[in-house]
């Protein structure tokens, strides 16, 4: 069970359970737009190497951008 919800509720008020939560949302976008940046570059370099022509590369970026479109991954 989680703590917050279980009977050691009561020994974490309502602003630390709050800041706990807003930490938690971010340190989650945090990790996501991170994620996002090194798969773009990565998806650069190997481009730029040459490991694939142009249109697999436009094609890459549009799924990339698409999930973003769509609220992250997965």
């Amino acid at each position: 069970m989680h703590p917050f919800y279980g009977p050691s509720r009561r020994l974490v008020g309502w602003r630390e359970r709050d800041a706990a939560g807003v930490l938690s949302m971010a340190a989650h976008l945090g990790f996501w737009a991170v994620a996002l940046a090194l798969a773009i570059g990565i998806l650069g370099e190997r481009y730029a190497q040459g490991d694939f022509d142009e249109a697999t590369f436009r094609h890459m970026r549009a799924v990339l951008a698409e999930d973003v479109g769509r609220g992250g991954a997965g």
